[in-house]
Formats: C-alpha cells, sequence, structure tokens
C-alpha cells in the first residue's frame, strides 16, 4: 500500500509539472479567491466591464474562470461555428458533398 501511495505522489508531481495551462497573459485581471469572497459583486462587475475573463486563484494557483454572461455566449457562438466549419471541411475531404442539383431537388422534395 505505502508503495501505491509513493507511485500516486509521483505521479502527481509529474502531472502538475506537465499541465497546459492558458497562459496568464491572456487575462486582463487575475483576483484570489478570497477577493471574490470579499466582494463578488466587484469581480463580476470588473469581468462585465472589461469584456474578457478574469482568472481566479487560490494560493498563487489557478483554480477557475470568471467570466461575463455576455462574453460566454460570444464564445459559446464562435466554438459552435468553428465546430460546424470543421465538420464542413471534413465532410468534404471525406467526399460527403452534393452537387448544386441535388442540394435543389432535395430542397425542392421537402418543401
Amino acid at each position: 500500500m505505502k508503495n501505491y501511495k509513493k507511485e500516486l505522489k509521483k505521479l502527481g508531481r509529474a502531472f502538475q509539472k506537465t499541465r497546459v495551462f492558458m497562459p496568464i497573459s491572456h487575462f486582463d485581471k487575475v483576483v484570489a479567491l478570497s477577493e471574490l469572497k470579499q466582494n463578488p459583486a466587484k469581480v463580476v462587475r470588473l469581468s462585465k466591464i472589461l469584456h474578457k475573463p478574469v482568472l481566479l486563484t487560490s494560493k498563487g494557483q489557478d483554480v477557475a474562470v470568471l467570466q461575463g454572461l455576455d462574453n460566454y455566449t460570444k464564445t459559446a457562438e464562435e466554438l459552435r461555428f468553428v465546430k460546424a466549419v470543421a465538420t464542413g471541411l471534413s465532410d468534404i475531404a471525406l467526399g460527403h458533398t452534393l452537387s448544386l442539383e441535388e442540394t435543389c431537388k432535395l430542397l425542392i422534395d421537402e418543401s
């Protein structure tokens, strides 16, 4: 059992060293969780004003991101668009395409 705990500890340290984080430079503001606890409205307002996510930290470690609803909605829409484009490009690469005539026929038949 002790060997298992040692190995788990080693893996944990290795994982911490290899985790990929968004660079802090991407964030205009970094806020400690203690500050968020003291004045949550201020931090939320800050996120809305900046129109960018705020990085939350605890004991110097990145733990979460606070994002305004407008910014989140915009980001989610952009992600859906990028996924749709990737799906379309993949379909083209696989030859899953229709000619203009085939498309028009399908659209007319659905009406």
